[in-house]
């Protein structure tokens, strides 16, 4: 899962380097995005081994829930953000650099989608191998 969050994390990159004169850039990101086949399955998967053996209705029905409204939220948010991102009178300068609203909210995605990472590294998989554990070599933590 770590790997696949990374991968699609990197989805927005693409778009930054996407131009009209080099569309081409754009198809990185849905390639990247293939990606989100392994968090599909595997996020699902860990929520029935973490969930009570008798009573995985519940759990299931939650998980659906919170993400579809967490997915409604974050679209209506991220368009109130774009407005107020274009309300703005000139883009943002950090130093020689200049971004505009579109290229803050994909380097904000690349960088949110990424630190995503850091939930995924405390969950802890009953009878998986940690992944501290597989940098030692361990076969089984």
């Amino acid at each position: 899962m770590i790997l696949a969050q990374l991968v699609v994390a990197t989805g927005p990159l693409f778009f930054l380097l996407a131009t009209p004169q080099r569309p081409w850039w754009a198809a990185g990101a849905f390639m990247a995005w293939i990606a989100y086949a392994g968090l599909n399955v595997c996020l699902p998967n860990l929520m029935l081994k973490l969930s009570p053996e008798a009573d995985k209705g519940p759990h299931i029905a939650t998980y659906f829930a919170i993400t579809g409204v967490f997915y409604g939220l974050s679209t209506i948010g991220g368009g109130i953000l774009l407005d107020w991102l274009r309300s703005l009178p000139q883009p943002l300068r950090i130093g020689a650099y200049q971004f505009d609203y579109a290229e803050i909210l994909l380097l904000s995605g690349w960088a949110l989608r990424t630190l995503g990472v850091i939930f995924l590294l405390l969950l802890i998989e009953p009878g998986a191998r940690t992944w501290h554990g597989m940098l030692l070599g361990k076969q089984n933590v």
